[in-house]
């Protein structure tokens, strides 16, 4: 498994997505978004709690919220 780590962003590989003992959490997730958030949108977002605000250049505003869900 190979697992790259950096500051802001944990990359997990196809691999290790089939292994039962990897788990990622919120704060995982949210990382991800903001990470394709640089990538493909022109705007800001701040962390608020387990989510985001997302406001774009054009006057809208967003929350994204990730909460695990657990059976």
């Amino acid at each position: 498994m190979e697992r790259i780590e950096t500051m802001e962003k944990s990359v997990v590989t196809d691999t290790e997505l089939g292994n039962a003992t990897w788990v990622c959490d919120e704060s995982d997730v949210l990382s991800d978004i903001k990470f394709f958030m640089r990538q493909y949108y022109v705007g800001f977002y701040t962390q608020n709690g387990n989510g985001i605000i997302i406001k774009f250049n054009n006057g809208q505003k967003f929350c994204v919220s990730v909460n695990e869900i657990k059976d």
